[in-house]
């Protein structure tokens, strides 16, 4: 398959289906497929999420609604649903029923009749996952860190997960009524009877967006991240979650075979399956990826390892009994050898000089490691290897490295240096020390001070505000209900005010906490306020790319600057354009960060008086100079427009 798939499912006969957009769908049986493209209301219908149910039929998602086709002979699709537009996940349960969700939608078919439980979620609920359990119970995953389970005709807050807190759930994995495996944005999570326990990158994770989860038949758990595919041992993960220090075994699997550039689907459902043969099966940016775990071989035994050589100033340097280093300043290179014959080139190193080096580093790929000018002491070189099943070698290999020091290094000199100018030297570095230290302490009070009542200000704003728009929106929300016919209108437009209040409240919160100044929460906001803002409306939003944004630091005034162009484009496009369709993408290539909205509306001509003086467009030129950006406006009449903004980002420098 060439290009995006969004959704994977199978049907009762073993035959797996994909949803391929504006491809339709595509059927793989065996090690054969073949593609299905299917008419829509306006053109080819655009499949984004695929269900097969007990009776042989293919339930199909899309944004004008859900239809059913059949998988015997798949062709002209019924539309069974218009109402349930941007149906991104869908999913028959062993009841029978195929349920449906996605922003604000919540419920399920039995046979064609919806039964909706979008009510007894909180308002602006986005369900982003969905899975069932052995027991038959089904667990719903949100944008807003919530799990919610259906049981017994009852939907309610998981009572497993009374201390998860945020983050996107972007996949549930139920291993029994009390045992839950989440994937979120901020980390993999394990719930067992009340018990939470967040796996990150500080356990040993190689990010804590975590995108898709999978189990195999050999104890393992799969997952996929912004930086690819990992396998991960389900005891090792189990007995990190009752014992500290504990590493995790984590197996990437990249360019090495064959997977470069794996770029995982978000926000659709289901986007990862283990079919009948155990085979597993993730939906990516560049088609299915398929993998049989039965067939990869494993590497439990670490790799032997050595110090294949020792070099002092460039000339080979003899370690029997010990390294011994002349006075002066003296360079020394060591280089290590270790042996694998399976993945030699996923074996990783590590070393520590003790006496130098505050604990294990990385060692570098070409197994070299240098030191220059070490003091004069006594060092300890420790070394370690990694096979590529995450298994260290314990027979860690050392080298005892004595460094001599010069005549005016040796203690009698320096005592007799400290003691003849201790007065001066202790009388002066007391003065600067502290002067330089008030200064210190006074600029990291501003900040505190700063940063403090940035934060009393966002609960302020939150708390008061927030409480007072939503008791707004109650009342707005009973008048809408006892409306008559002479009110209609301005409740309505009540309505729509309120939300837009609510909307912009949000951001503004948003922009003033301190902790959401790096470019992977604003790629995360701007998906939300993206999303949000269309809701109810007749524009399709769809926004892409924030899971691969980078977490860099970013300055306030850039972040703010990013919000108010993303903010006045999108608003221009709700109210001017006439769009049916908005999308929002965004990248991080070469230290630059992208921002294209693009819509489908009448569009404009750029060059003329008539827009060049508005000042929407006006404003969004000067932000876009003010924070150093460059930004690019395409419109021509009849054809849309597209707002493209390219900042320069730099990672923060490794020390």
């Amino acid at each position: 398959i060439d290009g995006p798939v969004t959704s994977v499912c199978e049907d009762r006969s073993g035959a797996l289906w994909f949803a391929a957009g504006a491809d339709g769908i595509v059927q793989r049986v065996g090690n054969s497929q073949k593609s299905f493209p299917l008419p829509g209301t306006r053109g080819p219908l655009n499949v984004s999420a695929i269900a097969a149910d007990l009776e042989g039929h293919l339930w199909l998602g899309s944004r004008t609604g859900v239809y059913q086709t059949s998988a015997n002979e798949p062709g002209n699709p019924r539309r069974i649903d218009p109402a349930l537009v941007n149906t991104r996940i869908l999913f028959c349960s062993r009841a029978g029923d195929v349920w449906a969700a996605g922003l604000g939608l919540l419920g399920y078919f039995r046979g064609e009749k919806f039964t909706s439980l979008a009510d007894r979620l909180p308002p602006q609920t986005d369900i982003t996952s969905m899975a069932e359990s052995p027991a038959g119970h089904l667990w719903f995953g949100t944008s807003r860190g919530l799990v919610y389970e259906f049981a017994g005709g009852s939907l309610s807050p998981s009572s497993i997960l009374p201390e998860m807190g945020g983050g996107i759930v972007h996949a549930v994995l139920p291993e029994s009524p009390d045992t839950l495996w989440l994937a979120t944005s901020e980390g993999l999570v394990f719930a067992d009877h009340g018990k939470v326990r967040r796996f990150t990158q500080a356990d040993g994770l190689p990010d804590d967006i975590i995108l898709q989860l999978l189990p195999d038949d050999q104890a393992h758990l799969w997952i996929t991240t912004p930086h690819g595919l990992f396998r991960l041992d389900r005891d090792n993960l189990l007995r990190n979650a009752s014992a500290t220090g504990v590493p995790l075994t984590v197996v990437r699997y990249g360019p090495e075979q064959g997977m470069a550039g794996v770029s995982p689907i978000t926000n659709y459902q289901p986007a990862a399956l283990k079919d009948q043969r155990g085979n597993l099966w993730f939906c990516t940016y560049k088609g299915a990826l398929g993998i049989d775990p039965s067939r990869i071989e494993s590497n439990a035994s670490p790799p032997r390892l050595l110090i294949d050589e020792v070099l002092l100033n460039g000339q080979h340097a003899g370690v029997r009994g010990g390294l011994r280093v002349p006075p002066g300043e003296q360079q020394l290179e060591f280089r290590f050898a270790a042996l694998s014959f399976p993945a030699p080139e996923q074996v990783r190193l590590r070393h520590q000089l003790e006496g130098f080096d505050s604990g294990w580093v990385e060692t570098p790929p070409d197994r070299r490691v240098r030191y220059a000018k070490l003091p004069p002491g006594n060092y300890l070189l420790r070394v370690m290897a990694c096979s590529s099943e995450g298994i260290w070698n314990q027979d860690e290999v050392q080298l005892g490295i004595r460094v001599m020091p010069v005549w005016w290094q040796t203690a009698w000199f320096r005592a007799g240096l400290l003691l003849g100018f201790a007065g001066l030297i202790g009388g002066s570095v007391r003065f600067w020390s502290q002067r330089k230290l008030r200064a210190r302490i006074e600029g990291l009070e501003r900040d505190h001070a700063l940063e403090k009542e940035r934060t009393r200000i966002a609960r302020d704003m939150h708390d008061d505000l927030g409480s007072s728009l939503t008791a707004i929106n109650l009342t707005v929300q009973r008048l809408r209900e006892s409306r008559t016919p002479e009110m209609a209108g301005v409740v309505d437009l009540l309505h729509r005010r309120v939300r837009q209040l609510t909307l912009e409240l949000d951001r503004v919160v948003w922009t003033v906490s301190s902790k959401n100044s790096s470019l992977d929460r604003l790629a995360g906001f701007i998906e939300r306020f993206a999303q949000s803002l269309f809701v109810d409306t007749p524009i399709l939003c769809c926004v892409s790319g924030a899971a691969g944004i980078p977490s860099i630091a970013l300055t306030p005034e850039a972040q703010h600057h990013v919000l108010a162009v993303t903010k006045e484009t999108l608003s221009n496009g709700l109210k001017h354009s006439q769009a049916t369709e908005v999308t929002v993408t965004m990248g991080f290539q070469d230290d630059e960060f992208t921002l294209v909205i693009r819509d489908n509306g009448r569009g404009f001509e750029t060059g003329s008086n008539e827009h060049s003086r508005r000042n929407g467009l006006r404003n969004i030129r000067a932000r876009a100079s003010e924070m150093g950006a460059t930004v690019e406006i395409r419109s021509t009449p009849g054809t849309g427009t597209e707002v493209e903004l390219r900042l320069s980002v730099k990672p923060p420098k490794k020390k």
